[in-house]
């Protein structure tokens, strides 16, 4: 159960996301916050853990949504020879848009909901992955055998730490501020 203070923190966060401030959330986040506003689901303030229960629930409805994913883009999930997890080709007549344009948009929606679960804004996140990803095609950069590229030499990744930094709250006396 919340006390005061939680469920205070989290309709304050709630109004905070629905604006339009820089670091708000994208349009997608604000529906599924929505979605769990009706659940009487709970949202952090700010980054954080939101606990086991919440965490195994969100990896579990992720990995349901991107195993449905998998299997609609003609694909089941197995194990090689070599006893790697590998993906195992089904009959091409198994490949559906419909589901696995459905599955895409399901696993999007499960991330953001576990986004938010963490009090986690997508947006600045999102924008260190999409710059870490554009920097892929440096001097270097190529594609493998399968068709990924690969990152260059002194490839930088994401700064998510920063990106997660700019969304704590900042009190009076903050040494950063």
């Amino acid at each position: 159960m919340l006390s005061e203070e939680q469920i205070k923190a989290q309709d304050e966060y709630r109004e905070f996301i629905k604006s339009s401030a820089p670091c708000s959330k994208s349009d997608v986040a604000k529906r599924v916050l929505a979605f769990m506003d009706q659940g009487n689901q709970p949202v952090l303030p700010f980054p954080g853990d939101p606990g086991a229960d919440v965490r195994r629930l969100g990896a579990s409805l992720i990995l349901e949504e991107a195993r449905e994913t998998i299997e609609a883009l003609g694909f089941k999930i197995g194990f090689n020879d070599a006893g790697k997890l590998d993906l195992i080709n089904l009959a091409d007549s198994q490949f559906s848009l419909k589901e696995s344009t459905d599955g895409c948009i399901d696993t999007q929606y499960v991330c953001h909901w576990m986004l938010l679960a963490m009090g986690v804004s997508d947006f600045l996140p999102t924008l260190e992955v999409c710059d870490a990803n554009d920097r892929k095609f440096g001097p270097g950069a190529h594609k493998d055998e399968n068709g990924k590229v690969r990152k260059p030499p002194g490839w930088r990744g994401p700064d998510i730490e920063g990106a997660l930094a700019a969304q704590m709250p900042r009190f009076e006396g903050d040494e950063d501020l």
